[in-house]
């Protein structure tokens, strides 16, 4: 009878209603899962290091934010379209065109931390540095997801999502639990996403079925990059301003606070 339901209501909507349902059910999961993992994360942060450190943190992710505008965002939704119209070798060519601008954000964040060197701040200074090292691995392969969305099959999306999430958040809450160190936690962190991403982006290479590209869809890409500059900032610009003219301490019960309402707002019906 079910059955029957959904297929009267799928011709009257002129709808595939299962395979809406079900995709819909794999991204809902995909959600899920990436939202408990960062909570537990956050609460690891909250009840194993200082405030001092998690403020810490967040300002250099929020850094890192800001400038993953160079990886040009707007080549996944680009990549996304031109694959399922059958150009699989954009995953490729736009892949290394978010890699060439990117090489631009790792020398900002650079900047930024021998900056805070040179202001007698090492230890944000080295995170910094760090983080400018690992800038283009830990953000570019994301185009794995988009090159799956552009065939449809959304399973992986959401496997290969919660795994990368999930795993890169245990393998971090460890670094926490054993370290309390700064360095070695943003290490763990950046890595294993690196890593992971880029082994999906393995996989996604390997499922091409041709290397046509569309220069029309990088092109896209790209504007499509400088329409969401100011969404990008909004994202970040909060935790920034309460880091540089308040403190890290409360930048942390900030962050803290502002976790649990996202988390209570993507449950919520």
């Amino acid at each position: 009878m079910a059955s029957r339901l959904l297929s009267r209501i799928g011709r009257y909507l002129q709808l595939d209603i299962r395979y809406y349902l079900k995709n819909s059910l794999y991204l809902i999961l995909a959600r899920g899962g990436t939202d408990l993992s960062r909570l537990l994360l956050s609460v690891a942060f909250a009840r194993l290091v200082t405030q001092e450190i998690y403020g810490q943190w967040n300002f250099i992710l929020s850094i890192v934010g800001v400038f993953a505008i160079l990886t040009l965002p707007g080549i996944n939704p680009a990549v996304n379209q031109s694959v399922a119209t059958g150009h699989d070798g954009v995953l490729v060519q736009g892949t290394k065109q978010k890699f060439k601008w990117s090489t631009l954000g790792s020398v900002a964040i650079l900047g930024t931390g021998v900056y805070y060197l040179l202001s007698d701040s090492a230890l944000m200074g080295k995170s910094l540095i760090l983080a400018s090292l690992f800038f283009p691995f830990y953000l570019n392969f994301l185009t794995y997801a988009a090159f799956f969305s552009g065939k449809k099959q959304f399973d992986k999306v959401a496997k290969y999502q919660v795994i990368t999430q999930v795993a890169s958040v245990l393998i971090t809450v460890i670094a926490i639990y054993f370290s309390r160190n700064l360095l070695l936690i943003l290490s763990a962190y950046l890595f294993s996403f690196s890593v992971l991403r880029g082994y999906f982006f393995r996989l996604a290479y390997r499922n091409m079925a041709n290397r046509s590209v569309d220069l029309k869809a990088l092109s896209f890409g790209r504007h499509l990059t400088v329409t969401t500059i100011p969404t990008s900032i909004r994202q970040h610009y909060d935790k920034l301003i309460i880091a540089v003219f308040l403190s890290f301490p409360e930048l942390a019960i900030y962050v803290i606070a502002l976790g649990f309402s996202d988390f209570l707002l993507s449950i919520s019906p």
